[in-house]
């Protein structure tokens, strides 16, 4: 079954294409919080955004929703009733740094490494409300970031909540900015002028 699940996702990361451009960060993830407001409203977890105005970001808008949907689910998912999920960023240089952080459950240092290596075979956890996770989603960002150019850090520890990191170039509002690059990060960087 697991591997049917994998192959599944595989052939549906295969048919995303790879279309960059400049996104207004905040305008994209009140998208993707708006779409989780039931999952998060049925544990009465607040979701918090810290997503400063004028945040730009070249990345393709589909993948960028998918790893924020992921993402902010599972911190949801692996959440106690009420406890606070918050995403914010942080710039530096070049990039955008994006961090959804939660006080759930945590994760081992063996599923943290089961995570990093896309060793989901086998792999089943349990939100707090019996919620099933495989660890397939997590695989499907990686694939997305990577896209990018990125990486996605992973820091947990049981019983202490998780924290999901993953860059972004950054990126100015400019017409014509999907059509500038469509080499991942590398590729972009003198497109933009930020080599």
């Amino acid at each position: 079954m697991l591997e049917s699940l994998l192959a599944w996702s595989q052939s549906q990361f295969r048919q995303l294409r790879f279309e960059p451009a400049s996104l207004a960060l905040g305008e994209e993830v009140e998208k993707v919080v708006g779409q989780l407001q039931q999952q998060a409203s049925d544990k009465s977890i607040p979701v918090q955004v810290d997503v400063p105005a004028g945040l730009w970001v070249h990345a393709d808008r589909q993948m960028l929703h998918l790893i924020l949907r992921n993402l902010l689910s599972n911190a949801i998912k692996f959440s106690e009733a009420g406890k606070a999920v918050r995403l914010e960023t942080a710039k530096s240089s070049s990039f955008i740094h994006v961090s959804v952080k939660d006080e759930g459950v945590g994760l081992s240092p063996e599923s943290i490494s089961r995570l990093s290596g896309r060793n989901a075979d086998g792999f089943t956890s349990y939100g707090t409300k019996g919620e099933k996770g495989t660890g397939l989603g997590i695989n499907l960002c990686m694939n997305c970031i990577e896209m990018h150019g990125g990486s996605l850090l992973i820091q947990s520890e049981e019983g202490r909540g998780s924290r999901f990191t993953f860059s972004l170039l950054a990126s100015a509002p400019e017409k014509n900015s999907g059509a500038l690059c469509s080499e991942g990060l590398k590729g972009c960087k003198s497109a933009l002028g930020l080599s």
